[in-house]
């Protein structure tokens, strides 16, 4: 994203989604509660800065798509015809 805002260069038509991998942390957070909590003795107050981390990350994930969005408009998306050689 950095290089096609620096080079004025259109995106490609595939970013990559984090919201699959912060689900997947989330789930394992939570199996995590479910099966060690009574173990170690780990109270809810333990995993808030993971908690924390998932929700943080999901508000920037928003606002890069937002940005994409807003490069889309500018330079265009990439797509094959563009980068064939005439």
């Amino acid at each position: 994203m950095a290089s096609s805002m620096k080079l004025e260069y259109p995106l490609t038509d595939v970013l990559p989604n984090t919201n699959h991998a912060r689900d997947k942390l989330l789930a394992k957070i939570f199996q995590f509660r479910r099966e060690e909590k009574d173990g170690l003795g780990t109270k809810d107050e333990d995993f808030a800065l993971l908690y924390a981390y998932a929700l943080v990350t999901g508000h920037i994930a928003k606002h890069i798509e937002t940005i994409g969005e807003e490069l889309d408009k500018l330079f265009k998306v990439l797509d094959e015809e563009m980068i064939k050689l005439q």
